[in-house]
């Protein structure tokens, strides 16, 4: 709203539009137009993965931390809930990652009717459990690297 001002803009037709960044193909960005419920969805989405991502990893002690190996167990990282829609998931860049999050940690659990069930075997068939152990110990210490440098 400041920036409206500033340009002497509408603040009531300012408000209105916004910028969409396009990442996947290449880089694109257009100015688009939305209403009030869609601003509000987005920063109500936006504030739920940043209320799951600024918490970090479960709060241990890094130095108490006796051997690396028993990082996987003690740092996992917390997601929101999936999406509830067939289309988006399916052709999701993220649908390998966020699959294994999804089964493979104690994060959030979807029922048999979920899309994301459905999309289990096409997400995950092609990954041994070695492949499994070893991204969730790899993230784990990420997480335990990224934790070690905020003291």
């Amino acid at each position: 709203m400041m920036l409206s001002l500033q340009r002497q803009e509408d603040p009531a037709s300012a408000l209105q539009r916004g910028l969409l960044l396009y990442l996947k193909e290449r880089i694109d960005l257009r100015e688009v137009s939305c209403g009030y419920p869609e601003r509000r969805d987005l920063m109500m989405l936006r504030n739920d993965l940043v209320q799951h991502l600024s918490t970090g990893p479960r709060n241990i002690d890094v130095d108490n931390v006796v051997d690396i190996e028993d990082a996987s167990l003690l740092l996992q990282q917390s997601l929101p809930d999936p999406v509830h829609h067939h289309a988006a998931c399916s052709k999701c860049p993220y649908l390998t990652l966020c699959s294994l999050h999804l089964w493979h940690t104690d994060g959030p659990k979807v029922t048999e009717s979920h899309p994301l069930s459905k999309l289990r075997e096409e997400a995950l068939g092609h990954l041994s459990p070695q492949h499994v152990k070893y991204f969730l110990h790899w993230t784990s210490l990420l997480k335990l690297e990224e934790k070690g440098q905020l003291i």
